[in-house]
């Protein structure tokens, strides 16, 4: 792929000039033939999960706060806008971490301490407490720390000596992505790598695409 010479005619040329595709970054390329041939499945799935990142980038640049948020966070890198960091968003799930316990407030029985990152921003962390039956005990919202610097979950039930039971946390993201663990309660410092949901052969199955939706900061 040839590369234009900054200071020369074309120097500061963008865009598509017949066959010729000159790009911001300056290298100059033939433009991409496209053929009928008929596409394999993977290719297919790779095409369709592109095509749903480009939407998002759409939605989230058409949305002025969310445009606007992620137009600042690209301010520090060299060619990099709104629509760059948008897509890189979409494509960085949320990784739940090490579950661990924490002092509760007042009135709560005890507290879980979920750690949770994401590249860019956690918007929402669910909890849910099952019985063996699969029955709900609690559910709710995690709180975010700024002081901790996790998310923290009260429970307001009595649990006793029960260890029969399930606990699920589920993580979203801005873009919609959302990640699902599933672990034996109590967890208190667990590790997710050493779990079984966690183990290699089902790690793909964590992430659920939800529909996309602009979400609000």
């Amino acid at each position: 792929m040839a590369k234009r010479q900054p200071h020369s005619v074309f120097g500061y040329l963008s865009g598509t000039i017949g066959e010729t595709v000159y790009t911001s970054d300056g290298y100059v390329r033939r433009k991409a033939a496209i053929t009928m041939r008929k596409l394999s499945e993977l290719q297919q799935e790779h095409k369709n999960r592109w095509d749903e990142v480009k939407e998002y980038a759409r939605i989230a640049t058409s949305d002025p706060e969310l445009n606007s948020w992620y137009a600042k966070l690209a301010r520090k890198f060299k060619n990099q806008g709104a629509w760059q960091f948008a897509i890189s968003d979409y494509c960085h799930p949320p990784v739940i971490g090490k579950i661990s316990k924490g002092i509760p407030r007042a009135g709560a029985i005890s507290r879980l301490c979920i750690d949770v990152r994401d590249r860019y921003k956690v918007q929402r962390v669910l909890v849910y407490l099952m019985a063996a039956d699969g029955s709900e005990i609690e559910k709710g919202k995690a709180v975010f720390s700024d002081t901790e610097l996790c998310w923290n979950f009260d429970f307001m039930t009595d649990l006793g000596q029960s260890t029969d039971m399930k606990l699920v946390v589920i993580a979203m993201d801005l873009p919609g992505n959302i990640v699902y663990m599933e672990l034996p309660y109590p967890c208190f410092d667990t590790d997710p790598a050493s779990v079984l949901e966690f183990s290699k052969t089902k790690k793909k199955k964590q992430y659920v695409k939800s529909r996309l939706r602009p979400w609000k900061l």
